[in-house]
C-alpha cells in the first residue's frame, strides 16, 4: 500500500495541484531520474509504467480538460506550425523503419523497439503540452525561470558531491579512479550537456560569476565532449554577433569564462586534464568509440533505406562482431559499448536509414529556425532563453559527435523539446495578438482604410 501511495496517489496530487508547466519542468523529469529507485508502477510485459507516466498523464487531462470548456484556445497553428510537421515526420520515419525491422528480425525485437518508440514518443509530446500550457507572457517568463532554477539545482548537485565525497557518501553517480574523480550527480554521464544550455543562458544575460560556476560544473564531468561542443556554442555567438559593442561585451565574457575553465582544468578537475592529455585514457576511449562507430557504419550500409528499427543498433551490433572486436581491441566487451551508435547523426543512420537522417536533418533545421525566431520576437526578458537554445542546439549538433541524445529518457532531448514548446508557444501568442490588435484597428467605428494624415 505505501508503494501505490508513493507511486501513485502522491504524483497524481501533485500532477493535480501543481500548475501543468511546473509539472513539465520540475515533476516529470525529476520522478524520470529517479525512475529506477522508485521502481514500475505497473508492468505489461516489457513495458514498463512509471511514476512520471501518472504525472505525464494527469498534464495530458489537465490540458484537454481547458481546451474542451474553452478555457485555452487549441490554436490552429499548433498543429500548422513547421516544427510540428518536421517532429511527425521524423516519427513517422522512424515507425515505418520499426515496422519494417519487425518483420526482418522477429517479434521480439520489434516489440523492444516499439515499447522504446513510444516512450519517446511520450516525451515529444511535451512539446505540445508545454506550449499549451503556458498563456501569456507572464507565464512563458515564470516557466523559463523555473527552467533556470533547474539549473542550478543540477550544478548544486555536483558541488554537493565534492563535500559528500569527504565523508564517504554521494548523491547520484561519482567515479572514483585512482587519479581522478568524475561528478555526475543523479542526471548521470548527461549532465555536462545539460549544463551547457545553462552555462549560454548565463552568458547571454551577461551574468559572469553565474557563466564560470556553471562552467566549473561542466569540468567537474570530466566529459571531453562537452568541451568542444561549448567551443563550439562559443564560436557560434562570437559568429552571430549583431554589433561591435554587443561582439566586445560578450568577448570579455569569454575570455572570462574561458580563462576560469582553463584555470579549473590546469587543477584537473573531473580529470578534464588527465582525460585529455594522458595517451592511455585518450587512446581507451577513442578506440571504444571508433570500434562502435564502424560497427554502426556497417549497421547503415548493410540497411541504407529502412536501418534496423528505432534503438535497434544494440541488437544487431551481436552479429556483426561486436563482442569478438572488443575482446580483441579492448580486451573485454561491456553491453554500454553498444547501447547506442555512439553519434547522432549514426544513431538515427541506424535506426531508419538515409530517409530518417534525412527527415533529421531537416527536423534540426526547423528547430533551428525556431529558435532563432522566437530570440528576435520575443519580450525583452525572454530573448537570452531561446538564443541560448539556439546556442546549445547547434553545440549539441556540431559539437557533440561522440554521443547520441535524442533518445527515450534522455534529458538533453527532454530539455530541447521543453524549449521548443516555450519558442512555439511565443510564436503564438505573438500572431493572436496581432490578429486581435488587426481585428480591434477595422472594428473602430473612425477606420476609414487609409493613414490617417495628421
Amino acid at each position: 500500500m505505501e508503494g501505490i501511495w508513493v507511486k501513485v496517489v502522491l504524483p497524481s496530487i501533485i500532477g493535480v495541484l501543481l500548475p501543468t508547466w511546473v509539472s513539465l519542468i520540475w515533476v516529470i523529469p525529476t520522478l524520470m531520474l529517479f525512475s529506477l529507485a522508485l521502481g514500475p508502477v505497473l508492468s505489461v510485459g516489457d513495458a514498463d509504467i512509471l511514476a512520471s507516466d501518472i504525472v505525464f498523464l494527469v498534464v495530458v487531462a489537465k490540458i484537454a480538460r481547458s481546451v474542451m470548456v474553452g478555457q485555452r484556445p487549441l490554436y490552429r497553428p499548433l498543429y500548422s506550425d513547421d516544427v510540428y510537421k518536421a517532429v511527425a515526420v521524423f516519427l513517422c520515419a522512424l515507425l515505418a523503419a520499426t515496422i519494417a525491422a519487425g518483420a526482418r528480425f522477429g517479434g521480439k525485437i520489434f516489440l523492444a523497439e516499439v515499447i522504446a518508440l513510444l516512450r519517446f514518443g511520450t516525451q515529444v509530446a511535451v512539446l505540445p503540452l508545454m506550449t499549451l500550457a503556458v498563456r501569456g507572457e507572464k507565464q512563458v517568463s515564470r516557466a523559463q525561470r523555473f527552467l533556470d532554477y533547474g539549473g542550478y539545482a543540477i550544478a548544486a548537485t555536483l558541488y554537493l558531491n565534492i563535500w559528500l565525497l569527504q565523508m564517504g557518501l554521494h548523491f547520484g553517480e561519482v567515479q572514483v579512479h585512482e587519479d581522478m574523480v568524475r561528478y555526475f550527480g543523479p542526471l548521470g554521464d548527461q549532465v555536462g550537456f545539460v549544463l551547457l544550455y545553462f552555462v549560454f543562458k548565463a552568458l547571454m544575460r551577461q551574468k559572469l560569476l553565474e557563466a564560470v560556476s556553471l562552467g566549473i560544473a561542466v569540468v567537474l564531468t570530466g566529459t571531453r565532449g562537452t568541451l568542444i561542443a561549448l567551443a563550439v556554442g562559443l564560436g557560434v555567438l562570437l559568429w552571430r554577433g549583431y554589433s561591435v559593442r554587443y561582439t566586445a561585451r560578450r568577448v570579455f565574457a569569454l575570455l572570462a569564462i574561458c580563462t576560469a575553465l582553463g584555470i579549473a582544468a590546469w587543477f584537473d578537475l573531473g580529470g578534464m586534464r588527465s582525460r585529455f592529455l594522458e595517451r592511455e585514457l585518450l587512446e581507451s576511449g577513442a578506440v571504444q568509440r571508433w570500434l562502435t562507430a564502424s560497427i554502426a557504419l556497417r549497421v547503415f550500409a548493410d540497411n541504407l533505406m529502412t536501418g534496423v528499427g528505432f534503438t535497434g543498433f544494440r541488437y544487431v551490433a551481436l552479429d556483426y562482431g561486436a563482442v569478438e572486436v572488443a575482446i580483441e581491441k579492448l580486451g573485454g566487451f561491456a553491453p554500454n559499448f553498444i547501447a547506442t551508435a555512439g553519434n547522432q547523426y549514426l544513431q538515427v543512420a541506424t535506426d531508419g536509414g538515409l530517409i530518417a537522417l534525412g527527415a533529421f536533418i531537416w527536423m534540426i533545421l526547423v528547430f533551428s529556425h525556431t529558435l532563432r525566431w522566437a530570440m528576435k520576437h520575443a519580450s525583452a526578458n525572454q530573448r537570452a532563453t531561446f538564443a541560448a537554445g539556439y546556442l546549445w542546439l547547434w553545440s549539441l549538433v556540431l559539437g557533440n559527435q561522440t554521443a547520441a541524445w535524442i533518445l527515450p529518457g534522455s534529458l538533453i532531448s527532454y530539455l530541447l523539446w521543453l524549449l521548443l514548446g516555450l519558442a512555439v508557444s511565443v510564436k503564438l501568442h505573438a500572431r493572436q495578438a496581432g490578429q486581435i490588435s488587426l481585428k480591434a484597428v477595422i472594428e473602430q467605428p473612425s477606420y476609414s482604410g487609409g493613414l490617417d494624415a495628421r
